[in-house]
């Protein structure tokens, strides 16, 4: 299992995960000075974004509706990452992208992202 997402598994013979890339933001408030520089201000916490993206080959049409399912509930989630760590998270975001159809009409390959911000844990 490389990762879970609440019930969802991503492994590497399923639901793949090609990248995890996180992004840490630090929110600081400014106010201008006349004739002098900029007065920055430490506001609240740092955030955290995580996005999963990876490729389906050969998949059902149907691989991601488990996940579709988990993100409209619009609840924080679990997600525990092959290493042992364990974090809060809600799902803002899923994208997929179908290409490579065949005869029939199904698709051979799905491209897919998910965005996640933590709400509890650290990275």
């Amino acid at each position: 299992m490389l990762c879970q997402l609440g019930h969802v598994k991503f492994e590497s013979s399923g639901v793949n995960i090609a990248n995890i890339s996180r992004q840490s933001s630090y929110h600081f408030a400014n106010k201008s000075i006349i004739n002098g520089f900029d007065d920055w201000q430490q506001v609240g916490r740092h955030s955290q974004k995580l996005t999963l993206s990876g490729v389906l080959i050969e998949q059902s049409m149907g691989a991601l509706n488990s996940l579709y399912a988990l993100a409209e509930k619009k609840e924080p989630v679990t997600l525990a990452l092959s290493y042992g760590q364990a974090l809060t998270v809600l799902i803002m975001e899923i994208s997929a992208d179908q290409s490579n159809f065949l005869k029939e009409g199904e698709f051979y390959k799905q491209s897919f992202e998910v965005q996640l911000v933590v709400i509890h844990g650290n990275l």
